[in-house]
């Protein structure tokens, strides 16, 4: 899966609106968010609407990518049993990556390549450790 990926839209999965514009918006990559950009009230109602729109839309050749929640919050483990395996997700995006054991924590619920964001002073202080291959194969970059 190795493609440049220049610009990319950053979306709310909550927002159907923005999930029915983003198929027709020229950009390389997708991030369909479920963690701060949406309300703890809509995060399952989220999660069903994005996983029926990567099912039944076409995003066309857009690599997408869904930032779930933590697993340390009460949505982190639904996200990743709908988002995991989903066929219509190409890269699980990691929130508030401190430590590779959380990177392992989620490659463990998944074989879609992860993406980390170092939110943290901790993460960024242990980001020489994060790199990590993918057990989907490739380097855990999105790359074979």
């Amino acid at each position: 899966m190795s493609r440049p990926v220049r610009s990319v839209l950053y979306i709310p999965a909550s927002k159907e609106r923005a999930l029915e514009k983003a198929r027709d918006l020229p950009t390389d990559a997708i991030i369909f968010d479920l963690e701060d950009a949406v309300s703890p009230e809509e995060k399952a109602r989220a999660r069903d609407l994005l996983a029926r729109e990567l099912r039944e839309q076409d995003f066309g050749a857009r690599l997408r990518i869904v930032r779930v929640n933590g697993l340390d919050t009460p949505w982190g483990a639904a996200d990743l049993e709908v988002f995991g395996g989903h066929p219509g997700v190409e890269v699980v995006l990691v929130p508030k990556v401190n430590a590779p054991a959380d990177l392992d924590a989620v490659a463990a619920r998944t074989a879609k390549p992860l993406w980390a964001m170092l939110e943290t002073a901790q993460g960024c202080q242990t980001a020489g450790r994060h790199r990590r291959t993918s057990p989907a194969g490739g380097d855990g970059d999105g790359h074979q």
